[in-house]
């Protein structure tokens, strides 16, 4: 009960208003909401409990649109397909490796990292790397063939 009647803290108003920047929520559709969830004009007004219902609330939209803003990134069997695939076609030291994966990756979808990869680029860097090893694979046979005698 004492919780309820507690009153909102300075720092619960700072990250009021930060996460309605965040939201990009104007100030007409913030008050809105705040009167239709809390009956009240102002977060100033409201309750510890209610701040902190109004943050979590906050906080999910945030989430919610910086999900939407990033597009879909590569799954992890496709993040182990293309390092597995990497290791084979890769002429490269150990050490080096995983330099010379930022670089493909750079020239391939423009990302350095594997893990930032958009899904829509995953399987077209398969494919890729299956076709550098298909050549690699035609390459050794003909080497083989040539020293025949």
């Amino acid at each position: 009960m004492a919780e309820e009647m507690r009153a909102i803290t300075v720092i619960q108003i700072k990250t009021i208003k930060t996460l309605q920047g965040k939201a990009k929520i104007d100030d007409a559709l913030y008050r809105e909401m705040l009167h239709r969830l809390y009956q009240k004009r102002s977060c100033k007004e409201l309750s510890f409990c209610e701040a902190e219902s109004l943050i979590r609330h906050l906080r999910s939209t945030v989430r919610l649109l910086e999900r939407k803003a990033c597009p879909a990134r590569i799954t992890r069997s496709q993040q182990s397909t293309i390092m597995r695939l990497w290791r084979k076609v890769t002429f490269l030291p150990p050490e080096e490796q995983d330099a010379g994966l930022r670089a493909f990756l750079a020239r391939q979808c423009g990302v350095e990292m594997l893990r930032w990869v958009p899904r829509s680029d995953g399987p077209s860097i398969i494919c890729a790397l299956k076709a550098m090893q298909k050549q690699q694979k035609e390459e050794c046979k003909c080497n083989i063939t040539q020293k025949s005698p």
